[in-house]
């Protein structure tokens, strides 16, 4: 399954490249000129392009999706670190959902490389 990302500014800008060496579109939120744009902005832009948006910033974009109908997915990287914990986590996470599909999900991948994966939109049924 070809994915798309939009990968937070809280990210390394490199992961757009690791993404794109799995076949996979992305896009940096600094390279396309949307640094220091307010999260709402952000996950608007994401769910605009069809994008699944990889951040770090769990607990702000955990509230925004959740308000949300419907969305590409939000990715969680939990633990920040340098590009190289950057990197594997990513990695992990590309893999896993290559063969889970992330639209309406939140997926969060943690510092041992444990993912997770559950609904989360304003249709979840709690």
């Amino acid at each position: 399954m070809n994915l798309d990302f939009l990968i937070d500014e809280c990210l390394h800008r490199r992961l757009v490249d690791l993404a794109a060496a799995r076949g996979h579109l992305a896009e940096h939120v600094v390279r396309l000129g949307l640094a220091g744009t307010p999260d709402g902005l952000i996950a608007g832009a994401a769910v605009g392009r069809g994008a699944v948006l990889v951040t770090n910033n769990r607990r702000d974009f955990r509230r925004i999706y959740a308000r949300l109908p419907r969305h590409p997915g939000l990715a969680v990287i939990v633990p920040n670190g340098p590009l190289a914990l950057q990197a594997r986590l990513f990695e992990g996470l590309m893999i896993h959902l290559e063969d889970h599909a992330p639209a309406d999900c939140l997926v969060e991948i943690d510092a041992a490389g444990a993912v997770t994966l559950e609904p989360w939109s304003a249709a979840r049924s709690d």
